[in-house]
């Protein structure tokens, strides 16, 4: 098998991958599309983790092994990003949603820029024909999102405050809506916004806006119940706690794995309840449901392409951009036909 091997910071080869395959419990897997995000232009720039990148995978059933899932060859199926360890205490006992070291692709195994991928077949999804290849791509943005909107209780009728406007914010919003919630979306790039705009999410703020006064007045004076902060931009996670309302909910998620810091003073004064988010582990059946029933608008989201031999090009295009403090987009990398 070959794949894309990150080696050293900014630094990327299509080296063979040495990989085991048993029959009896893996299914082989040809990759046709990956899609490479900002967590994976991270990972470039500082050379670690040193293995394949590429967070998220499609492609077609190669050798379907001895599975219990009916994946015969040539089936179309997702590849799930998350794997339960299946040896700590939670998934010991039935609960692997719970999994206390949940292992991520391009962290803590090999992924996607690569023409083979092995795996068991419980961790391969089927897509259905109503479910593009690229909108399939985004099937985690959408798990995440359901994650946390259980996480939050979410209601009818709540106003929920979202900071940050990439792909991701786009997709909660939507998601919002679907649930008849109120989102109140966040962002200083103008550009994320009117593709949120172009969307359908109607309540967009941006960096001329006074975000205190405006949120305030579309409240009602009680600011938002809810307010979830995506790590994956630039903007302080303070703005969050001065959103909320006494006693609110607040969400700290994102798709990059981005650290930021924050005083939790403001938050305490305030007596907000904080959760962090990281993982949409448990809800892919469920978003390719919504993805089939076009419970959001996939097409108009902020994406980039690019074929298997252009992969040093993109990212070195991805270093720089980093290096300059702009934008990283999403880019949808066509693996093999």
């Amino acid at each position: 098998m070959q794949g894309w091997h990150i080696t050293a910071p900014e630094r990327i080869e299509d080296r063979n991958i040495e990989e085991s395959f048993d029959v009896t419990t893996e299914t082989k897997v040809m990759v046709t599309k990956a899609l490479v995000t900002l967590n994976d232009a991270l990972h470039f720039a500082k050379g670690e983790p040193q293995n394949v990148p590429g967070s998220y995978g499609i492609g077609l059933v190669s050798e379907p092994g001895q599975n219990l899932f009916d994946l015969k060859q040539g089936t179309r199926v997702y590849i799930s990003p998350m794997v339960a360890c299946g040896k700590c205490f939670n998934c010991n006992n039935n609960e692997p949603g719970k999994c206390s070291d949940l292992r991520i692709a391009g962290e803590n195994f090999n992924v996607f820029l690569r023409n083979f991928v092995t795996t068991e077949s419980s961790n391969l999804y089927y897509l259905p024909e109503s479910v593009s290849d690229n909108d399939a791509l985004f099937i985690e943005h959408i798990s995440l999102s359901l994650s946390v909107i259980d996480k939050l209780d979410i209601q009818k009728g709540d106003h929920i405050v979202v900071i940050g406007a990439n792909n991701f914010g786009n997709i909660f919003c939507q998601l919002l809506i679907y649930y008849q919630a109120v989102p109140i979306l966040i962002d200083t790039d103008e550009e994320n916004l009117q593709c949120a705009k172009n969307c359908g999410v109607y309540y967009t703020l941006g960096k001329d806006d006074n975000w205190v006064k405006e949120v305030s007045s579309i409240t009602g004076g009680r600011m938002a119940k809810s307010v979830v902060y995506i790590s994956d931009g630039d903007i302080s996670p303070k703005n969050a706690f001065q959103l909320a309302g006494y006693n609110a909910h607040v969400a700290f998620t994102g798709l990059s794995g981005k650290n930021n810091s924050f005083s939790y003073t403001a938050a305490a004064r305030k007596q907000l309840i904080l959760h962090f988010v990281n993982t949409g582990y448990g809800y892919i059946s469920s978003s390719i449901n919504l993805i089939a029933n076009r419970a959001c608008n996939l097409t108009k989201l902020q994406i980039e392409e690019c074929s298997y031999a252009d992969v040093p090009e993109m990212f070195g295009k991805m270093a720089e951009k980093l290096s300059r403090g702009e934008k990283i987009y999403d880019t949808i990398v066509k693996v093999s036909q």
